[in-house]
């Protein structure tokens, strides 16, 4: 089948995460994150936001399915990240995952190029593999650059690096939640604290045009 179009991704969403045997774990984060991305944008063009478009003052609507579908499988490829060095870190992760990590290591060596050649293999939008690549905390840093094209897609960036860094197994969850959660898992590092406070910025940059659309969920990071 082919995924060119973005409702044929969202309508078919398991059937791709089948296909593909991605692990359950997994599944449910990018489900929150599509979920937190279309909330988000809805909440941009509810507002009739100004983004500087090809015409002044004249609004620009995000595309909501876009946001979704990106964030539906921006992590297609993740299992490569689970190794017998660290699967004890991975609550819940399937008993045979080392089948799933060789299906996709038959896509690429790394997370970031298995999700992009299954993209590729499903014939999806160039706009999603683009998202993904922008989506890569090693990125977040660089948004400006990445997405300087048009201002409508550095909006789409903070968007989605935001609904990736607020979703949580058990749905949205506020940074000082996240974070927390990685040092309980990672333990105490520099760079969590350092991530943390750039995605306060993108948050900030965010709550400027709209309020955040979702109750954040009170979860127990242990």
């Amino acid at each position: 089948m082919n995924y060119s179009s973005y409702s044929q991704i969202i309508a078919n969403i398991q059937d791709i995460y089948d296909k593909f045997r991605v692990p359950e774990k997994f599944q449910g984060h990018m489900r929150v994150v599509g979920d937190n991305a279309r909330l988000l944008a809805q909440q941009f063009n509810n507002e009739k936001i100004l983004l500087k478009g090809l015409r002044p003052n004249i609004p620009m609507p995000i595309n909501t399915q876009l946001l979704q579908s990106a964030g539906y499988v921006h992590d297609l490829g993740n299992i490569l990240k689970v190794t017998n060095e660290n699967v004890h870190k991975y609550k819940g992760m399937e008993e045979d995952w080392q089948s799933r990590r060789n299906i996709a290591q038959e896509f690429g060596d790394s997370p970031l190029e298995a999700t992009l050649n299954m993209q590729n293999s499903l014939a999806m939008n160039s706009d999603i593999q683009r998202l993904t690549k922008y989506m890569e905390p090693h990125n977040f840093h660089n948004i400006a650059k990445l997405a300087s094209q048009t201002y409508l897609e550095h909006v789409n960036v903070l968007i989605m690096a935001y609904a990736d860094a607020t979703a949580s197994p058990f749905g949205p969850a506020s940074l000082e939640v996240r974070r927390d959660e990685a040092k309980n898992r990672l333990g105490e590092c520099k760079e969590i604290d350092e991530f943390y406070q750039y995605l306060k910025v993108i948050e900030n940059k965010l709550k400027t045009h709209i309020e955040i659309p979702y109750e954040f969920i009170d979860i127990d990071p242990n």
